[in-house]
């Protein structure tokens, strides 16, 4: 995505973490904080870990396929905070 940058220790397995930046004030940047904030709903906090949880089991080896897996939840999560506000 033009608009992310990502920073990889290159030659690590498993990663035990990952960076991304995003330009601030930016609509992306935006959305990273109301999801990060919806995460403090306990039950949404739970869905979210156990989908993470799932998909770590089989897409471990695909960080894209992984990413492109939670996609549709964030989604729906941030469409529910749109629709809100």
């Amino acid at each position: 995505m033009p608009e992310r940058r990502y920073f990889v220790k290159p030659g690590t397995r498993p990663s035990l973490f990952h960076v991304h930046a995003v330009v601030r004030d930016d609509a992306l940047f935006r959305e990273h904080l109301a999801f990060r904030d919806a995460l403090g709903n306990r039950q949404l906090f739970g869905e979210y870990l156990a989908l993470k949880r799932r998909l770590a089991l089989t897409l471990s080896h695909d960080r894209k396929a992984y990413t492109d897996a939670k996609a549709p939840f964030i989604r729906g999560v941030l469409d529910r905070l749109a629709t809100e506000a």
